[in-house]
């Protein structure tokens, strides 16, 4: 057991670690991947950490009393802090199976970082999504976001029209907003795009829902319908570790945000 479980973390962060190096050779924003990937591989050795302590009891090997207390503690943290990244990446892959009943004019489609300019298998899931809310809603419009064109080479959003062209969706229904970098900024732009208060329909993958849903009402957005696409199972695990760190990024901001409690009566 406890080899298997050393074996499986090892190999969680050997995977983590080939598909963000190969993001950030292909994308053309790549800084964010990098800080993420430096906090992914803390998260990653965390877990084997708590894997190795399992297989070969590090804490009973180390000597002294006062060693094998600090261990425990050490063990107990590590414990705690594997527990609560399982539990955050649960909650983050449940926001995504659930489908919003209820209707909406408009749909929000965020983008993906394309990769050397083309368009990932999550981005073409978003697109596959996108043109069946298209079907079923004929009197809708839809918002593609993102911008990070790469020298010359389509933006996200641009990507996205052509590809729902393709499949028969009328270029006048489709409204571009390609100058964002970020979720937070898709959302944004598109509230000045159309009324927010308005019902909208958010079309992305699974694994982002949870965090688009939030982004959308810190924008305004208040109703809003969920239109999870299907994702990459060879690169779920990576985006889902990539919505931990977000979340555990903007937790840490909020923290660094408070006002520092000053001394005296």
């Amino acid at each position: 057991m406890g080899s298997a479980l050393v074996a499986l973390a090892a190999a969680f962060a050997a995977y983590i670690a080939a598909v963000m190096e190969h993001r950030i050779a292909t994308v053309a924003e790549a800084d964010t991947y990098r800080k993420a990937l430096r906090y992914e591989l803390v998260l990653c050795g965390a877990l084997l950490l708590f894997a190795l302590d399992v297989r070969f009891d590090l804490v009973g090997r180390l000597p002294g009393p006062g060693a094998r207390m600090l261990g425990w503690a050490a063990r107990i943290a590590v414990a705690a802090a594997t527990a609560a990244l399982l539990a955050i990446a649960v909650s983050i892959a449940a926001g995504g199976l659930a489908r919003d009943a209820g209707g909406a004019d408009t749909a929000i489609v965020l983008g993906m970082a394309l990769e050397n300019g083309r368009p990932t298998r999550d981005l073409r899931f978003r697109i596959e999504a996108a043109e069946r809310f298209a079907r079923e809603h004929p009197g809708a419009k839809l918002i593609l976001t993102g911008g990070n064109p790469v020298g010359g080479v389509a933006s996200e959003a641009e990507v996205m029209r052509d590809l729902l062209v393709e499949k028969g969706v009328p270029e006048a229904r489709i409204l571009l907003e390609q100058e964002a970098v970020d979720t937070r900024q898709n959302f944004a732009n598109a509230a000045r795009m159309i009324d927010p208060r308005q019902p909208v329909a958010i079309v992305t993958s699974s694994w982002h829902m949870s965090r688009a849903v939030r982004l959308a009402r810190e924008a305004g957005f208040a109703d809003t319908v969920r239109v999870p696409a299907r994702s990459d199972p060879l690169q779920y695990g990576a985006n889902l570790m990539w919505e931990v760190v977000m979340k555990l990024d903007l937790w840490t901001q909020g923290w660094r945000a408070r006002p520092k409690q000053r001394g005296g009566a």
